[in-house]
């Protein structure tokens, strides 16, 4: 028997052993990611919440992937992006900014509110009346300067999203401060949409102003800007700083004097000396003594 073998030439490659590929491993830390329930969950939040119309934030589908939030309850709201709560205390709504009300400006030199201040107040304290359940969730850096938590806010029964829906509804613009960046993206997003819309602030507060070719140009609502109907109130002129606390008799009357012209010049008579929203403290303790 002759055998016979073919040599294979020298310009056919060698066969290679077939192995296996690796497993995939994704580049997503495992603390960051989150189960597809989980996000289907929160889409579908989003999707059936809304207000006024117009879409509802809900608690973001990637904010699972973080540390569990914390439990709170509302005391009060003291102006569009600032509330006390029971636990936390006094807390920064993050990624947010809302005109001002009871900035120093407001409190000391008794500037009128910024334009759609007050709006956003009362919009605030429409969703946080005092008693209502929230979810906290905070980020890179906790407390500000000031002391205050600073948070995303959630609403515990339906999930609403309220630094969200404030600017998409445009009581708020975008804002990140310092490394808080987590939804920068996101409340982006919402501002674009309420800019679109000329919703709140961004239909109530354009200016127009005269370029060089002398045509008019509108611009984005400025924050130090104030409507002028408010300050030409005829019904109630402005009264100056002409009210002590020690001219009312309770803590009530003082009160409503503040709250009769806060909203349309601020706090004209320095009466509300930490910027809380509540004036003539020495009174309200006077009563309490009684």
């Amino acid at each position: 028997t002759v055998s016979m073998r073919v040599q294979r030439p020298s310009w056919i490659p060698q066969p290679q052993a077939i192995t296996k590929p690796p497993p995939f491993e994704s580049t997503v830390p495992k603390s960051c990611r989150i189960s597809a329930r989980a996000a289907l969950f929160a889409a579908l939040l989003v999707i059936s919440g809304s207000s006024g119309g117009v879409m509802q934030p809900a608690y973001p589908a990637f904010a699972a992937s973080y540390p569990p939030s914390e439990m709170d309850q509302v005391e009060r709201v003291i102006d569009g992006d600032t509330l006390v709560l029971s636990t936390a205390g006094r807390v920064r709504l993050i990624g947010i900014n809302t005109p001002e009300t009871v900035s120093p400006a407001q409190k000391q030199q008794g500037a009128p509110p910024q334009c759609y201040g007050p709006e956003a107040s009362e919009y605030t304290k429409s969703m946080l009346p005092s008693g209502t359940k929230v979810r906290l969730e905070s980020d890179s850096e906790p407390i500000d300067r000031y002391g205050r938590s600073l948070s995303y806010v959630y609403l515990v029964k339906d999930g609403t999203f309220v630094n969200g829906q404030l600017v998409k509804q445009g009581y708020a613009r975008a804002k990140t401060y310092g490394k808080n960046n987590r939804y920068e993206f996101l409340l982006k997003t919402y501002e674009d949409e309420a800019k679109s819309e000329k919703r709140g602030l961004w239909g109530a507060c354009t200016v127009t102003t005269q370029t060089k070719s002398g045509q008019s140009t509108s611009l984005s609502p400025p924050m130090v800007t104030t409507n002028p109907v408010r300050n030409n109130n005829k019904k109630f002129p402005n009264p100056g700083n002409t009210k002590n606390c020690s001219d009312f008799d309770s803590y009530d009357e003082a009160k409503a004097w503040y709250d009769k012209y806060f909203s349309l010049y601020g706090d004209v008579s320095k009466l509300d000396g930490d910027a809380d929203g509540i004036p003539c403290k020495s009174l309200m303790k006077k009563a309490t003594k009684q």
